[in-house]
């Protein structure tokens, strides 16, 4: 079974690499986690890292897709 303790930080390091914003890393790593425990797969060693990091992964991609809010400060009348 995995350890999540070993787990957190690398997959915390692994979203923040792809994403460049802290908070964003640590939901996307939080939902990692919660999807992956809410899944009925349960895998032993070298699968569950590559099933978590997938999942990590496609949720991150998930976050590019996501259109940015716009900004709510106006620019000056010229």
């Amino acid at each position: 079974m995995l350890n999540i303790d070993e787990q957190y930080d690398k997959l915390y390091r692994y979203c923040y690499y792809r994403l460049h914003d802290r908070e964003e890393a640590e939901d996307v790593t939080q939902e990692t986690l919660l999807r992956y425990f809410s899944s009925q797969r349960r895998l032993g060693g070298e699968a569950a890292l590559c099933y978590l990091y997938t999942i990590a992964r496609n949720l991150c991609i998930d976050r590019y897709r996501k259109p940015k809010p716009e900004s709510l400060t106006e620019e000056p009348p010229a």
